[in-house]
């Protein structure tokens, strides 16, 4: 580096393309190094398309780093969501069918209970007919109750 000086070289890249590469040398105390280099164009040249495409291999690899950790984010960060609402969904659906089945649950006891007390309410008219010496046929055919249900009262 000594003998030849000191050589600059800037980059300008646009949309992931080297589009501009300036190449100078610099030395103040030997102007003659830079006739030389003016003589050598064609060496010059080739350095500078080589270091172009160095310059632009690096550019391009750097950006599609780049381009993968962004990817990777967006992927993460969607997982992340859906996990999250995943989660969300099932604890808001399990409140829901808790209270879903508690309600079909009381409509169901209801039920039971006032069929529980029509028959109960049902035996205990029988029951009564019977005391007061109404036939079986006559207490099955109000009540609706069977006659071996009635015979099992009269025990």
């Amino acid at each position: 580096m000594d003998k030849l000086g000191r050589l600059d070289i800037k980059a300008t890249i646009n949309n992931s393309k080297v589009v501009n590469i300036e190449i100078q040398l610099r030395d103040n105390k030997d102007r003659g190094l830079i006739k030389m280099a003016e003589e050598k164009h064609k060496i010059i040249k080739e350095a500078k398309e080589e270091v172009e495409e160095i310059l632009s291999d690096a550019v391009i690899r750097e950006i599609n780093e780049f381009k993968q950790t962004a990817i990777w984010e967006e992927n993460s960060a969607k997982y992340y969501a859906r996990e999250q609402g995943l989660k969300e969904g099932r604890r808001e659906g399990k409140k829901i069918g808790i209270e879903e089945g508690r309600k079909k649950g009381r409509e169901v006891g209801r039920e039971e209970g006032r069929q529980e007390g029509a028959r109960q309410k049902q035996l205990e008219i029988a029951k009564e007919m019977l005391k007061n010496g109404i036939s079986i046929e006559q207490i099955s055919k109000i009540t609706k109750l069977t006659i071996q249900e009635i015979e099992k009262l009269k025990v």
